[in-house]
């Protein structure tokens, strides 16, 4: 968020990122959001904080035009994203529709101009330069994986997404301790805060820095280019995931330069190697939580959730089992999606020997 409209590579790459942190109930999903707050307090930046909900788009877009670059933070976005997914038009899924068309505009405007929809009174007309939006949000994964939808892989929102999922469940509740935010963090902070590339004109017309990749950086996201080719040739209903890969690389590149060195104007071949990596394996990760979750319709979803609950009994798993675990689904349909899946391939029946009879 700092450094939004104050830098760019070669591609004109700018550092707006969108994020969904991932994390059980309990794992503290709260903390890392209120602590980006209190950093941008502490280092009088409070005008970088941007509102933790959205009524509309417009209402996004004039968030962004009073200041151009701010980091929204979303809790439970996985409920928003649900809404949406069941409301069709309606229960308030209307405007969180609208929502999402102005993310998506905004995120491929960063270096450009926006203007806000056309209106009787032209002088409520509202022109935003270089927008620079950060979304930080955070939910419980199944409230986000379930939500999900084919729509949302092919409408461009996942593909500017990058989803992080935390390697620690729940965790026992501590007492607070009252740890000052160290000084060095805040210093970096309001030295991006007084930072501009083109004197003091530069919050106007901003002219970002520009910063070069290294030869060897390049080759790096040549590669990761041929690689996204390859996945999107070997998996085309997700390919749209893959679409944005090298931008996103570059995007990480650069923010993991410039916390090595702000001041520079090279990426440097580590940047961009742990950029690349990361990102294959983010895509990657998001193509597989798609072929697990994403589904065309309320069968093809109930045939996912039974491989899930199947998988989950890692050695096998009854037929009573699977009905106990999908409990909210009327059993003539739960026997309808086992013939399926075992029609398909995807499950199959062994049997075991008991005290009695044999278990399937």
């Amino acid at each position: 968020t700092i450094t939004g409209r104050k830098v760019e590579d070669e591609y004109r790459t700018r550092t707006n990122l969108y994020v969904i942190g991932l994390c059980p109930a309990g794992g503290g999903k709260d903390h890392a959001r209120r602590l980006n707050k209190e950093i941008l307090a502490e280092a009088d930046m409070v005008q970088y904080i941007g509102n933790e909900d959205f009524k509309s788009g417009s209402g996004l877009l004039s968030a962004l035009h009073e200041h151009q670059s701010l980091l929204f933070q979303i809790d439970e976005l996985g409920k928003w994203l649900q809404q949406i997914a069941n409301g069709g038009n309606g229960s308030g899924a209307g405007f969180l529709r609208d929502v999402v068309k102005a993310l998506l505009n905004v995120y491929t405007s960063s270096r450009s101009i926006i203007k806000t929809g056309a209106q009787a009174d032209v002088a409520k007309v509202k022109t935003i330069k270089q927008p620079h939006a950060v979304i930080y949000a955070t939910s419980i994964p199944t409230n986000v994986l379930e939500s999900l939808s084919v729509e949302n892989v092919n409408d461009g929102f996942l593909s500017r997404t990058l989803i992080v999922e935390s390697s620690v469940g729940r965790s026992r509740e501590k007492a607070p301790q009252n740890i000052d935010i160290p000084a060095d963090i805040l210093e970096y902070v309001r030295w991006w805060g007084a930072y501009t590339p083109e004197g003091n004109l530069g919050s106007i017309n901003p002219v970002a820095r520009k910063m070069q990749t290294e030869a060897d950086g390049a080759d790096l996201y040549r590669e990761l280019s041929s690689l996204a080719e390859s996945q999107q040739d070997a998996w085309p209903e997700y390919a749209g995931l893959w679409v944005r890969s090298s931008e996103m690389a570059r995007k990480l590149a650069i923010l993991h330069q410039l916390s090595l060195d702000r001041e520079a104007v090279e990426v440097g071949v580590r940047s961009v190697s742990w950029a690349c990596e990361f990102i294959e394996y983010a895509i990657s990760r998001a193509v597989f939580l798609a072929h697990e979750w994403v589904a065309d319709g309320k069968f093809e979803k109930l045939l996912k959730r039974i491989v899930r609950v199947v998988r989950a009994g890692k050695d096998g798993i009854s037929r009573y089992q699977i009905t106990r675990a999908v409990s909210n689904v009327p059993t003539r349909e739960i026997d309808e999606a086992i013939q399926r899946l075992l029609h398909d391939g995807r499950l199959k029946v062994t049997s075991r020997k008991t005290g009695g009879r044999p278990a399937d």
